[in-house]
């Protein structure tokens, strides 16, 4: 999206072999990843190790902090960087209709859209 412009492009999202889709934070029973875990008293720690060494990141830290539900994700890549998430509230029971997610040019009619889906 570029405000200045008033563009904006869509595509699809890239699920290659070396991406880390957001939802995969919260997925690690996936049979794609090697899984640690300590429970300590105020919080739980998951250690995830993805098996296919070809990935751009080697962990993925998960902490919950059991007293707040604060969760905190930390990435960390093959080369050095590290990326945090940190969830300090999640509400799981909102109903959020589909169409929230789609962009809709009638709501920018003066912006100029390409559609590379």
């Amino acid at each position: 999206m570029d405000a200045a412009e008033k563009e904006i492009t869509l595509t699809k999202i890239d699920v290659s072999n070396n991406a880390l889709p957001t939802e995969i934070i919260y997925q690690f029973y996936d049979k794609d990843f090697y899984t640690s875990s300590t429970v300590m008293q105020k919080e739980s720690r998951k250690l995830n190790s993805p098996l296919d060494k070809t990935k751009l990141f080697h962990k993925v830290i998960v902490f919950v902090n059991k007293a707040t539900n604060h969760h905190i994700n930390q990435v960390l890549e093959k080369a050095g960087n590290r990326y945090t998430y940190s969830v300090s509230s999640m509400n799981t029971k909102v109903n959020i209709p589909d169409n929230t997610f789609v962009f809709n040019q009638k709501n920018y009619p003066e912006w100029n859209s390409f559609d590379l889906r």
